[in-house]
Formats: structure tokens, sequence, C-alpha cells
């Protein structure tokens, strides 16, 4: 029968990094249960091999069993999947490493700051039942970084860790960094077009700039965890991730068109263009036409453009402004109707 192993917090514990060994008590009269298989794989959620160090929780509060342990115990080796021989009984799972840092399948909590209160890892609803002479397999799917917020122009854009990283993060960072004076919060940069902007931080607000452009960040891992993660054998430290791009579309802008309420046969009064884009002034050029006849362009000075009406034969004129589509707007157009009304003559 496999030997019992010691947990990870054990391991933890031993190199003085953090999580202090959890008791168990083991029954006076355990029987051997006989042996299965568990054939264990670990992924992202994206589909992604991950390699982190994985420890089995028996329900009958006998001792834990660390899975990639070499023969005659010692550091757990770090994978992607595991297919050993391990007593029958039914467990939970925890697996250090990725980006969710501490992930758990079956057990009744999964947090670091109950584990530092001494708390014991019970198992819970989801666990795995390992039955004699059998094959149980598993698929334990491990959390990634997330860009949250919807897309737009002064819209802001957040990066979200796994909560479980943020807490053993904090939890490190409550002991002082284990004074080695590293960083425990991910590193975030943002990218446009998939190249970076030269902002980082955990929030991005897109501007004009990034109008008709793609969105992304790249989240760096914390420097602290990475040492923790490789000191107990949790594997490689993750590469930087970078999340899954989002558009920022152009905004729409709205044309407001004035034109005088009465045009006299011969007059030319004046018509009135403003651009707008919620509060913001637009900039940029309009046309303006009246029915086929040559167009006119203005440049929009905060916003506004004048334009003089021809002379126009009595009757309805059809009035078209156009912004053609510039920086971070869309074209748009407006029209309206300017009715003439023929000069009366003096008898």
């Amino acid at each position: 029968m496999r030997s019992r192993l010691p947990r990870l917090t054990a391991v933890f514990a031993a190199a003085a990094l953090i999580l202090g060994t959890v008791a168990v008590a083991t029954p006076a009269n355990a029987v051997d249960p006989g042996n299965g298989i568990i054939a264990l794989t670990l992924v992202d959620d994206l589909g992604h091999p991950v390699t982190g160090a994985v420890e089995l929780v028996p329900s009958d509060g006998s001792g834990p069993v660390s899975l990639g342990v070499p023969d005659g115990g010692g550091t757990p080796v770090a994978a992607s999947s595991f297919a050993e021989e391990v007593p029958a009984g039914t467990y939970g799972v925890l697996v250090m490493g990725g980006w969710a840092g501490l992930t758990c399948v079956g057990l009744a909590t999964c947090s670091i700051t109950t584990l530092l209160g001494g708390a014991g890892l019970a198992v819970g609803a989801g666990a795995l039942t390992i039955g004699d002479g059998a094959t149980a397999p598993l698929t334990v799917t491990i959390a990634t970084p997330k860009l949250n917020g919807t897309p737009g122009v002064g819209r802001a854009l957040t990066v979200s860790v796994p909560s479980s990283l943020t807490e053993l993060g904090a939890a490190l960072s409550g002991m002082g960094g284990l004074g080695l004076g590293l960083s425990s919060d991910p590193v975030v940069t943002w990218n446009r077009n998939g190249g970076p902007i030269g902002v980082t931080g955990p929030s991005y607000t897109p501007t004009g700039g990034d109008a008709g452009s793609t969105i992304s960040a790249t989240v760096t891992y914390p420097v602290l965890l990475s040492l923790l993660f490789s000191t107990m054998g949790a594997g490689a430290t993750p590469p930087p991730f970078t999340t899954a791009a989002v558009k920022i579309n152009r905004l729409t802008p709205r044309i407001k068109l004035s034109l005088p309420g009465k045009v006299l046969q011969g007059q030319r009064p004046k018509a009135y263009v403003n651009v707008t884009s919620g509060t913001a002034l637009v900039g940029g050029v309009v046309t303006f036409a009246v029915d086929k006849l040559r167009a006119q362009q203005g440049v929009l000075r905060s916003g506004l453009a004048t334009f003089t009406l021809p002379k126009l034969k009595p009757g309805k004129h059809k009035v078209t402004v156009s912004f053609a589509a510039a920086g971070a707007y869309n074209a748009a157009k407006a029209t309206k109707t300017v009715v003439v009304k023929a000069k009366k003559h003096k008898k």
C-alpha cells in the first residue's frame, strides 16, 4: 500500500513560508481499504496544461497523500497530470500552483485565511471516490486572469486575478513579505493592438486614441509567489498571461443642424452645425450641401461650423450635413428641409 506522505501545508511550514501544519486525527483501528488509481489532469480554464503540486485529503481523517512524490518521500514533483496508486476511499483535492495559487475540489473550505487560522481540511461536496482496484479520472480546472468591463472610449477596463491568488498574496504581505522585499502583487501592463502602450496598473480607461483598436492586458506572476511555489515544488512560475483582446468601438457623434425658420427668395442666411459626442465637442471637417448644388466644407471649431446658404428658388430644399469617420468617431449625417418663400412684389 502507498505510504501516507506529508501534506503541502507541512511542506510550507518546513520551508518557513506559510501555512502551518493542519492536524488530522488518524483512526485507532484503521483498516487497509485496498488500493485504486487516480488519473488527475490539471488544466487552466482555457484548456492549457498547468503544473502544480497535488495533495489528496481523505474523508476518514487519516493522513493525506501527496501525489508526485518520489519513493522515500521528499518534495512533491509538480506535473500537469498524475496517474498514481493510492488507498481506496473518498478524497478532496488540493492543488498549489498556476494562476489560482490554490485550487480545491471536494473540500469544505479552500481559504488561505482559514488554513492560517489552524483549521483542518475537511472533505465536502464534490469529493472524489476511488474504488478498490478501480481508476478514477478527475480534471481540475485552474482559473486565469480576466479582463472586465464594457469596452468603449471613456469606460474603465479592469483586470482581476483569481481571488485565491490575491488572498495568498495578502497573507504573505501580512507576514511582511517574509522579509525578502519581493512583491506579492501581479504586474499588469496594457496593450493596444497587441503592443504595450506604456500604461501599468489594474485598470485602464481607453481614450479616443484607442478607438478602432483592440485592448488587452498582460499579467505577470507575483515575484514572491514565484519563489514560494518553486521552493515547495509547485512547479515553474506561470509565464506572463495576456487576456483576450476587446475592440474599442468608435463613437458616433450627434449632429445638430440649425436653419432659419423663414427664408425669402434672394436671401442668403446662415446655417449652423454643432457636432458633439456626449459632453465633448468634436473636431474635424463637415460637408454642407443643399440639394445637388456644389457642397461646401467647413472646419469644426469647438464643435461648431457656420455656412451661408446659397440663393435658392422658392420651394422646399434638402440640406445635408456629413461628418466623415475620423479618429475616435464614426461617420454621421443630418438632414433638414428649408422652405424658401417667393419675394412679394410691390404693386
